[in-house]
């Protein structure tokens, strides 16, 4: 049956122009998605079937539907044909050299010539049988038989094999089934949720009502209601960054009940509270309308300190936005210094602000307090791959953190005022030395990496924490799987050095099994842990179980005759092509759904946690498939 996804692309296709209308290499490229000239233009030969040099829809169309619609070795034919670049019936030496050399440029994959030589040879030693140096029909279909699932990818799935119209498929949204783990996922802020916003419907109607038995205006009501949420909320927005106390709070058994997401709570009631802001001034300059003029309500006391209140709120806000605080962090931190002015002002203006933000408020000030900086020097800043840069920082006395703890981090030689959380990338056990692994996405961390290549070290730093993040919770599972990708690899290299230490050192957890997930789009960002994952695998095979994936990696034609010969090499060294593990790198995204399938299958009798951290959007794709697998799913905020 022709699936969804081939109907909707021969529909596109079949619908661009006229049918007889001629279609170009160029066409081609752009209306199948194809990413590589190469690969357009052999299927443009492919699919003029007559040979003439043209093509026009009509038989463009008839070639896409024959496809979608045929047999395994119709499918497997056309991509014997795709590799047969002269057409003469045998895929020779150079034309597999040939394809092998797109191939790794498709795939972003950058190997020695020497290598490409070798995967050559080991492909042609396993396909070509009768040993002439080409490789014919037959031998290639025979050789792609050993290798089911580069099979099955070209023959049952769709258009999609060809590398037309690439992308995940879309996917419902629901628990199916794995409501238990949705719960236990986001059961806290549903909960948190749902009294917030009945505290704040409760205080609206309870002042609305207050001032309408009173005979005020229906203007006054809205006001007063709107002031009553906003009093709560301002007394809300500082519990959130109470950092030091939730992380010690986090580390103990009630503070597994604890959202994980405190910065996200805080956005949240930040910005409720500009809103009723916004609508509280509003609703008394209206009602001043009415009556004494606008320009008597700002003379007043209230009016005035409302108006500033509602500027500072606004520039803060502003600048707290993810894009703002992306590309310049030192204007959020600047505008956010703002918040004593804010709450000052607020409680000038308020007269019942006193009474909901006094405790709130002196213990955000204790906590605020008790963060003491400790100084300390950054021994050797090292450029890597991928536009990391490593901090190896001597570990300063009394500085002690828990796996996957992060910190604020201030170097004077950079900026003397910006402070930057990183996560620590390395285990709790090293007594000497700790390390940040920080990706250039900024001025600040711009300026590090040239430090970095300037070999300028050592540097002064100072330290702001260690806080904690849901990593700390890994080692109460019973299974886990750690879900990194890019950057956010980071907290798990430390939460896995530091259980492989914990093993050599005969401390006894309730884990049993560790499944790391690490997905990256560059080949060169495997090399910042390579090293680490090296060791773990010949130390304990048994407890960890790697999973690779490089998801700028092509799963189509152009990668049909690279995946065989890399499984080929493998067979022969037992190393990876990309990164030199016993752990095989898959080209192209995980299938999350399949993968936790597989998990919680093996793994029936006990619950399976998921730890992930990395891009928002790839969470939001982990966490649908880790929820349908029963899975509960937590990701990494801070």
């Amino acid at each position: 049956m022709r699936s969804a996804h081939d109907a909707s692309l021969l529909d596109l296709v079949g619908g661009a122009g006229e049918r007889a209308e001629r279609v170009t290499v160029a066409d081609l490229r752009e209306e199948l998605g194809l990413s590589s000239a190469y690969l357009a233009k052999r299927f443009f030969t492919v699919f003029d079937t007559n040979g003439d040099g043209r093509l026009t829809r009509r038989e463009l169309v008839a070639e896409l539907e024959r496809l979608a619609d045929g047999t395994p070795a119709e499918k497997l034919r056309f991509a014997f044909d795709v590799h047969d670049e002269d057409g003469n019936g045998v895929i020779d030496r150079d034309e597999l050299e040939r394809m092998l050399h797109i191939a790794l440029t498709e795939n972003h994959l950058v190997v020695p010539d020497a290598t490409v030589e070798e995967l050559t040879r080991a492909m042609m030693r396993h396909v070509d049988a009768d040993g002439d140096e080409r490789i014919d029909f037959g031998e290639f279909q025979r050789a792609l038989e050993h290798f089911p699932g580069v099979v099955e990818h070209m023959t049952l799935g769709d258009l999609r094999w060809l590398g037309v119209g690439r992308g995940d498929p879309a996917t419902r949204s629901g628990f199916e089934g794995g409501l238990g783990a949705a719960l236990r996922t986001h059961g806290a802020w549903v909960t948190l949720l749902v009294l917030w916003t009945a505290a704040n419907a409760f205080l609206f109607w309870s002042a609305w009502s207050r001032y309408g038995e009173a005979g005020a205006h229906p203007l006054v009501q809205a006001a007063r209601g709107c002031g009553a949420c906003l009093n709560l909320n301002a007394a809300l927005i500082f519990v959130p960054m109470m950092r030091r106390a939730l992380s010690w709070l986090g580390r103990t058994r009630v503070g597994r009940l604890l959202i994980d997401d405190h910065v996200g709570f805080h956005r949240l009631v930040g910005s409720a509270a500009l809103a009723f802001g916004v609508a509280h001034g509003a609703c008394h300059l209206a009602n001043y309308a009415r009556g004494q003029g606008i320009a008597l309500g700002l003379q007043s006391v209230a009016g005035a300190t409302g108006a500033v209140l509602l500027g500072v709120h606004l520039v803060m806000w502003l600048f707290a936005r993810a894009r703002r605080r992306r590309g310049r962090f030192e204007l959020f931190q600047l505008t956010h210094a703002l918040y004593p002015v804010w709450a000052l002002v607020l409680l000038v203006h308020g007269p019942l602000a006193w009474a909901w933000m006094g405790v709130p408020l002196l213990l955000f000030l204790v906590d605020r307090l008790s963060r003491r900086p400790r100084r300390s020097e950054i021994t050797q800043a090292r450029p890597l791959a991928s536009r990391v840069t490593k901090l190896t920082v001597a570990r300063p006395a009394g500085f002690d953190f828990t796996a996957g703890d992060y910190a604020f981090v201030r170097i004077p030689a950079i900026a003397k005022a910006e402070w930057h959380p990183f996560t620590l990338s390395s285990a709790p056990e090293r007594d000497d030395e700790f390390t940040f692994h920080v990706r250039t996405v900024g001025d600040w961390t711009g300026k590090l990496r040239e430090l970095a290549e300037a070999g300028a070290a050592p540097l002064d730093v100072d330290i702001d924490g260690p806080y904690g993040t849901a990593s700390a919770q890994v080692v109460e599972s019973k299974v886990a799987v750690l879900v990194g990708a890019g950057i956010g690899v980071t907290p798990f290299a430390s939460v896995l050095e530091s259980l492989a230490e914990q093993r050599a050192r005969g401390r006894a957890s309730g884990l049993e099994q560790v499944y790391f997930v690490w997905v990256s789009r560059d080949q060169a960002a495997f090399e910042w842990f390579a090293a680490l994952l090296g060791r773990l695998e010949r130390e304990h095979p048994e407890f960890f179980a790697f999973h690779i994936f490089m998801d700028a990696g092509r799963t189509d034609l152009s990668s049909t005759v690279l995946r065989v010969a890399m499984d080929v090499r493998y067979a022969d060294t037992h190393e990876d092509l990309v990164t030199g593990l016993r752990s095989r790198t898959t080209l192209g995204a995980p299938d999350w759904r399949g993968f936790f399938t597989r998990v919680r299958a093996r793994h029936a009798a006990e619950r399976v946690d998921v730890f992930f951290c990395g891009p928002p959007g790839l969470g939001k794709k982990v966490e649908r498939a880790a929820t349908r697998a029963g899975c509960p799913f937590r990701q990494e905020h801070f």
